[in-house]
């Protein structure tokens, strides 16, 4: 763990929470209304759109800048209801006024139900959030003004289980014992959309630019702007039956004729005004590179109104959409997928973070194909915009370290993670509990660690038992900064070594399960409050198993990062207090090496307590056993032992292990005591 460790609940979590936040707190948090006026616009990652009828326009892009360049969450604002246009009876008078009045034969059947969804607890909330459904805490027939971070349901409180919205495929399998109502049976008709526009038409939902504006919000006075409505508009002739203007134009100008046809294959589409299609990437910030790279295998929806299609980006960032979408629709990310859901810890409404974070990429029409949505590097801790690029970058490094895990014949993280961003935290500090993977295998945590979680996520507002019950059901495996009081440790190759570090100590716990980690977590919470620094002391029980752990964790994280970035990593601070540079040495790219390389190589156990009251870790010595010493001058380690891989160390961190004493004995007898003088002489140097 960088920085803390910290572990899962008991049984009497909500007495101890209500102690703890009446200690800290006398009264629940109000959010705060302010909202920087100034907007930083390399902080925000939005393009600017024309606004011409040919060209690609964002309606709300603007205001959703606003919204993320501030450290609050802001409120979805909902305006007037609006007919539904997929009723069955309003998709079959569509259709007689297509076809001379003449009724469907046979009639049409509904293809998808609107569902609004009563869970009772936080139990059922965290069930329907594990299905593959894009829910929303509004009603999904009002006219949606601002869709912001949270929507206050106006019969609910700011801490009750939500109703949610939903539309779901007529077969869709519905959970037991979680309340629902169908609320509509509807024909959505995929890509029929001659069919579909009448619809919209004749229910006024085209939203046309010449039929009606929409309301606008500005997040920075809170003033919504009045509906005006104008005189609708009479569709004209088009002289281009394919003009992708005309609502008309038939199926058949929206295929590619030189694909598809023969061997079963679809025609593709290439009208992507109205098949969304798009690139979601992220900015890096490294050495001589601040260029953006994809953000893979994310789950995407293109929104409008009733219709919706879920889909996930490739390895190269994009994704598109397979079904026919007019204008005005919405593009949003959620990071979530098989291996990891990263969301967000908010003070209040805190059953929020059982939901990914999502980035709206606003309201569009005419998207051109191939756009690419940009998530920019902070310019600024706390931000929501920050957590949008953590978010990201962390998402590509669950799995950028699932992959290096295994081409370096290591075992990987569980997968189904629980990650959590907290603004509270410094962006340079992390930590593994394994919360959720402890309590989804039966495990139960002692008393004593809950003091230590509770102190490593200080929550100001939201009821402890409220709190306390979230966490009973879902409690984060996984917690990253994206505060503190710089942006420094924003860099990509710093911010993915805090990741991989994180998740290292992730495939240690998936190796040496509930009971190791348990106690591996009660010796970190009490050697730190034993003596100074992060970690504690050096020399007590309690830092056996800690040095273990943690030596193991600095070793692969600064490995993974140099095997990743190479030579386009930046400079950072070490072997001291981080939150103060003075006491810390600099490493940087020199030598034909990298930083987190040279880190390795350069660490010194030997470094002055007053400025390193971490120095016992070790760090570099797993480095050690694999370089064939080569010991930079800064160094004060003599290194004569080499040769061995990261298979060969994982290997030997087993649920028997509890101190580097045990650890130097078992890999010895694991590798046929090859090299045993010189491994001697090695520990004897790190002080074991």
């Amino acid at each position: 763990m960088r920085m803390k460790q910290n572990f899962t609940l008991p049984t009497q979590l909500c007495l101890l929470f209500c102690i703890v936040l009446m200690i800290t707190s006398c009264k629940k948090t109000t959010i705060n209304t302010e909202i920087d006026t100034a907007i930083d616009k390399n902080s925000v990652h939005f393009l600017e759109s024309g606004v011409n009828n040919n060209s690609p326009a964002c309606y709300d892009c603007g205001e959703l800048q606003s919204s993320y360049a501030d450290t609050t969450e802001h409120e979805t604002i909902l305006g007037n209801s609006m007919l539904n246009p997929y009723t069955l009876p309003n998709v079959t008078q569509a259709y007689k006024n297509l076809h001379n009045n003449n009724a469907p034969n046979p009639a049409l059947v509904a293809t998808h139900l609107y569902v609004k969804f009563s869970p009772t607890n936080f139990n059922e909330l965290a069930l329907l959030e594990d299905e593959n459904v894009d829910f929303t805490t509004y009603p999904l027939d009002n006219e949606v003004i601002f869709d912001g971070d949270y929507y206050q349901q106006p019969d609910k409180g700011e801490e009750d289980v939500p109703y949610l919205y939903a539309v779901v495929p007529i077969n869709y399998t519905f959970l037991q014992n979680i309340p629902y109502t169908i609320l509509e049976q509807m024909y959505i008709p995929d890509n029929d959309k001659v069919l579909e526009n009448e619809a919209l038409r004749i229910s006024g939902n085209l939203g046309d630019d010449n039929t009606q504006s929409t309301s606008t919000y500005n997040p920075n006075t809170q003033q919504i702007s009045p509906i005006i409505v104008l005189p609708p508009t009479v569709v004209q002739p088009h002289t281009d039956p394919c003009d992708p203007f005309n609502p008309y134009y038939p199926a058949s100008c929206d295929n590619n004729p030189n694909t598809g046809g023969g061997g079963g294959g679809s025609p593709t589409p290439i009208n992507c005004a109205n098949y969304p299609k798009g690139k979601i990437t992220v900015q890096n910030k490294l050495t001589n590179n601040e260029t953006y790279r994809a953000v893979r295998n994310v789950k995407v929806v293109v929104r409008r109104g009733f219709k919706k299609e879920i889909t996930t980006t490739d390895d190269q960032g994009n994704f598109a959409s397979s079904k026919y979408f007019r204008n005005k629709y919405t593009i949003l990310v959620k990071f979530k997928n098989n291996l990891a859901r990263i969301g967000r810890i908010r003070g209040i409404r805190v059953w929020e973070q059982f939901f990914p974070i999502k980035i709206n990429f606003g309201k569009w029409k005419n998207l051109d194909c191939g756009h690419e949505f940009q998530i920019n590097n902070p310019t600024a801790t706390k931000k929501i915009a920050t957590s949008h690029w953590a978010a990201a970058t962390a998402f590509n490094a669950v799995q950028e370290h699932r992959e290096m895990c295994q081409q370096e014949g290591v075992g990987t993280a569980p997968q189904k993670l629980h990650i959590l961003l907290k603004k509270g935290n410094s962006s340079n500090s992390g930590n593994t509990f394994m919360f959720n993977k402890i309590l989804t295998t039966g495990g139960a945590v002692p008393y004593a660690l809950t003091t230590a979680g509770i102190a490593s996520i200080p929550i100001v507002g939201g009821p402890a038992a409220t709190f306390a019950a979230l966490w009973a059901i879902r409690a984060p495996d996984i917690v990253f900064g994206y505060g503190g009081e710089t942006t420094y440790f924003f860099a990509t190759d710093q911010y993915c070594e805090l990741v991989y570090h994180e998740l290292s100590h992730a495939n240690h716990y998936a190796k040496v399960g509930n009971v190791w980690w348990i106690n591996f977590g009660l010796d970190e919470k009490n050697n730190r409050h034993n003596g100074t620094g992060t970690y504690g002391p050096c020399c007590t029980s309690e830092a056996n198993s800690i040095a273990v752990g943690e030596g193991w964790a600095y070793h692969f994280g600064h490995y993974l990062a140099d095997k990743k970035w190479g030579l386009q990593c930046t400079e950072f601070p070490e072997q001291g207090d981080r939150s103060d540079f003075n006491t810390c040495l600099f490493f940087n790219n020199s030598g034909g090496f990298s930083s987190h390389h040279n880190f390795l190589e350069e660490y010194n156990p030997n470094r002055d307590l007053d400025k390193d009251p971490n120095r016992w870790l070790p760090k570099g010595l797993f480095n050690d056993m694999m370089d064939g010493g080569l010991e930079n001058q800064n160094s004060t380690i003599i290194d004569n032992v080499s040769g061995f891989s990261n298979t060969h160390f994982f290997n030997a961190l087993t649920n028997n292990i509890n101190s580097m004493e045990d650890y130097k004995i078992l890999f010895l007898q694991q590798n046929n005591n090859q090299q045993q003088t010189q491994i001697y002489e090695l520990f004897n140097q790190y002080g074991y």
